[in-house]
């Protein structure tokens, strides 16, 4: 897959929204759930040998008589899975895995750079891969994850276990969900279950949105390789497109219900203009993307 590397200075201008305390380990910028040094104030608790004298809050100690201890929310970083399914669907066109291989690294830039840690699974065929981390070399190894991987295979129940594998602050999915409405209703209940925060990042391509039926057409399915004649013509469009539109009305619904935000992050838009759709859906903040 190809990164538009183009798109890394506006995600660089993002950062990951969240709500709330973040549970990550490692040290970063956002308010985590631990009491201990910060610069916000969580609590206070009576002064015990061997702590330190510059934590008293002597004004507590000048209206109550006693020494009390300040306690500080810990700086973390947030925990962020980035789950891509790279399963042979997504590259029919190319240029579809491409877009939704540059949507991650932008996901990926912007949680790095607010020293976020960042796990990325890639798979849908026989050899899925991920890669953790939250230092510098992380976004180098999230570039050659993501240009170095092929679509291939049909296989996503490994997203799903790997969704479930440990709970982060935010996960997010970055698919076409072109499955069957079983696997499709296990995938998401698998991203909703994932983290605090879930979204999908639904990737569609110019030909799936609006394909060429205005004549006999032949479709291969490009993960099983069924053939699918078709006579085309008017009705068959219409057909088509009120099918369409119907399962991108009831799948925002669905993620709704489920508690994922979704994104509409068609391959017909920039990868730029995704990043403003990131920020509606509070998946991102920060200012607007840079046209």
């Amino acid at each position: 897959m190809k990164v538009d590397r183009a798109i890394l200075p506006h995600a660089a201008r993002l950062r990951l929204a969240t709500r709330g305390a973040v549970s990550g380990e490692q040290p970063g910028e956002r308010r985590s759930r631990l009491a201990g040094r910060g610069v916000e104030l969580a609590d206070h608790r009576p002064y015990g040998a061997g702590d330190e004298l510059r934590l008293v809050d002597w004004n507590a100690w000048q209206r109550l008589g006693t020494l009390q201890v300040r306690l500080f929310h810990e700086s973390r970083g947030q925990r962020l899975h980035l789950a891509l399914d790279t399963s042979a669907s997504m590259g029919a066109p190319a240029a579809k895995a491409d877009h939704a291989a540059t949507v991650t690294a932008a996901l990926a830039m912007s949680a790095l750079l607010q020293r976020d840690a960042v796990r990325l699974s890639l798979g849908g065929g026989a050899s899925p891969r991920a890669v953790t981390g939250g230092d510098g070399g992380a976004m180098a190894a999230v570039l050659k994850a993501l240009e170095t991987a092929e679509v291939a295979g049909q296989d996503r129940d490994h997203l799903a276990r790997t969704l479930g594998a440990a709970r982060v602050d935010r996960a997010v999915l970055i698919t076409d969900l072109l499955v069957p409405p079983d696997e499709q209703q296990r995938l998401l209940r698998a991203l909703a279950a994932a983290g605090r925060e879930a979204a999908l990042v639904h990737v569609l391509g110019p030909d799936e949105l609006h394909p060429p039926l205005d004549g006999p057409v032949e479709l291969e399915d490009s993960e099983t390789g069924e053939l699918l004649v078709l006579d085309g013509g008017p009705e068959a469009q219409a057909a088509y497109q009120q099918a369409l539109d119907r399962w991108l009305h009831a799948l925002p619904a669905e993620c709704s219900r489920l508690g994922v935000r979704y994104v509409a992050g068609f391959s017909t838009s920039r990868p730029d203009a995704v990043l403003d759709a990131l920020r509606r859906a509070r998946v991102l903040e920060g200012a607007r993307g840079v046209r």
